[in-house]
């Protein structure tokens, strides 16, 4: 029902993207994307759970908590894509859809609301662009790393899922006051990716 991008759009048939295959229990496809999120989950909530009592200086933990709490929205966020309904189907948030969890503790838990893991997803992202800035200059150096830019483009794509669009357009706009940024303090042929991002804005 809400676009899904890159790799896990590649991996499934258009059946299971448009979602008329996600009723069926005996689709092993239809799991794949609730263990690997929730593994994320599980990873990112054991550094929460001792992050703040850990050897090191307060600007390090101020930088592994923001990374974990990021990591820790994203997850959500695509399990929000896999398995809720769009927000206009979802009684304003109030279907029932995933399973909350904040600390690295398994045991079973009920289903929660789209509304309940919005909130958090909110609140995570708020939390770790904060920590990002107590950390200081923290910026990552490949791609598949996470800083503040990338939690701000996290939130943007949270906050259309919930046809949030003023908060939608802010992180946007921050993200690319960021890319401006950056690219006016490298030379823009100096790596390939970072070229292609520059000549973009």
């Amino acid at each position: 029902q809400d676009y899904i991008s890159g790799l896990a759009g590649a991996m499934f048939s258009a059946e299971t993207i448009k979602g008329d295959n996600w009723n069926n229990a005996d689709m092993l496809l239809n799991a794949i994307p609730w263990d690997y999120a929730y593994g994320l989950i599980q990873q990112a909530n054991k550094i929460l759970d001792v992050v703040d009592t850990a050897e090191g200086d307060e600007e390090t933990r101020a930088w592994v908590k923001a990374q974990a709490l990021t990591y820790r929205a994203h997850s959500y966020t695509k399990l929000l894509q896999f398995y809720a309904p769009r927000w206009e189907d979802s009684n304003n948030g109030e279907t029932y859809c995933l399973v909350k969890r904040t600390t690295g503790e398994i045991k079973n838990a009920p289903l929660t609301t789209m509304k309940d893991i919005l909130d958090l997803v909110y609140e995570d992202l708020d939390n770790a662009i904060a920590l990002y800035d107590q950390a200081g200059n923290n910026a990552r150096d490949m791609k598949w790393m996470v800083d503040k830019s990338v939690a701000q483009g996290i939130y943007a794509r949270v906050a259309m899922i919930k046809h949030d669009w003023q908060t939608a357009q802010k992180m946007i706009y921050l993200v690319f006051k960021y890319l401006n940024l950056i690219c006016s303090k490298r030379e823009r042929g100096s790596k390939r990716g970072l070229s292609l991002v520059c000549s973009k804005i």
